[in-house]
């Protein structure tokens, strides 16, 4: 739950910001990089900051950063370590932000133990929700539930948080520990909220509960003070419903929103496979990979069901191997990939 993003625009305040005449230094132009997503360039840029002793502790921070974007995670580690070492004096702010990072690097290298150390070292400095769920987080994937427990009940303690108990809700949903995540579901329903924020977040706890009538209640509130993203749950409750025509309607209605566009067509697809309609589905799929800025993950994925269904193999068999390579970490994507094998 790390926001990547913000963190990187108060690095860019805090130190790209402290005046550097009107010559762009490579630390600078390694940061611009960095914000860029120009990541080997932000790297290449703060080893030359680096040999120049210019600014180690931030350098070997970005240098950190952009290793993580790459998935190199050793360099990322060596240079978030190197840059907490570096420091002359102590910045809180700094610090923990750094050890963020580290325990970042650390998990994804396959660390986790270690990832744990270093939130404990933030907690004993600072209490914080968002160390305890990520720690918890840790746990869970550990196996070590009682645990992972205890930080997640930390983590919301007090908060209004609609996300995080979703988040929490996620990693429980689809295991055996499925009961004990919805228990998050019903801490998020107790939230005292009227707006229409109140009534879709009411309505995605419900929808993830199953409690599929009290689901759509909540979203039509939501819908009549305006929710454009009741539209878009609400037409999941009602092809779980099977009531396709209501489905329809709302993607149809979704669709006059441009950011909604992409989200809208793959409903739409959905509406044409629980009809059977294939071919309309596929021509809804592409709709919607063609609108900008789509998530194209759900459009891609539907795409090789449709093929399924058309008992077209060959082709959902060519589509897979295309989407595991853009989302290897899809479990549903390779269990699917291991039944297209045996067609």
């Amino acid at each position: 739950m790390r926001k990547r993003g913000l963190c990187l625009a108060c690095l860019l305040l805090v130190l790209g910001g402290c005046g550097f005449g009107e010559i762009k230094s490579t630390y600078q132009k390694g940061l611009e990089a960095l914000e860029a997503g120009e990541y080997e360039t932000a790297v290449s840029s703060m080893d030359q900051a680096i040999q120049e002793e210019y600014r180690l502790p931030e350098a070997y921070r970005a240098k950190g950063i952009a290793s993580i974007a790459l998935g190199d995670y050793p360099a990322a580690i060596a240079a978030l370590q190197r840059s907490l070492n570096a420091l002359d004096m102590s910045n809180e702010s700094f610090e923990r932000d750094t050890l963020y990072y580290l325990a970042e690097a650390r998990n994804a290298y396959g660390e986790p133990a270690k990832a744990l150390e270093v939130y404990g070292e933030i907690l004993s400095r600072r209490e914080e929700w968002q160390a305890y769920y990520l720690r918890g987080e840790t746990y869970f994937k550990l196996g070590r539930y009682q645990e992972a427990a205890a930080d997640f009940t930390s983590a919301v303690a007090n908060s209004e948080d609609y996300e995080l108990y979703f988040q929490i809700y996620q990693l429980y949903a689809g295991t055996s520990r499925e009961n004990d995540g919805t228990v998050y579901l019903e801490k998020a329903l107790e939230i005292p909220n009227s707006t229409a924020e109140g009534y879709y977040n009411r309505g995605r706890a419900y929808y993830y509960m199953k409690e599929y009538e009290k689901a759509e209640q909540e979203l039509k509130e939501a819908m009549n003070q305006e929710s454009p993203e009741a539209m878009l749950l609400l037409g999941k409750v009602y092809l779980v419903k099977k009531d396709t025509d209501s489905a329809r309607a709302m993607y149809q209605q979704a669709l006059q929103r441009e950011d909604q566009k992409a989200q809208a067509y793959n409903g739409l697809a959905l509406c044409d496979m629980a009809e059977e309609n294939y071919d309309a589905a596929l021509d809804n799929i592409q709709k919607g990979l063609a609108q900008e800025g789509a998530d194209r993950q759900p459009l891609l994925f539907n795409e090789i069901v449709a093929y399924e269904h058309k008992l077209d193999f060959a082709m959902a068999k060519e589509k897979m191997e295309d989407y595991l390579a853009l989302y290897p970490d899809d479990e549903a994507a390779q269990r699917e990939a291991q039944f297209l094998e045996s067609r």
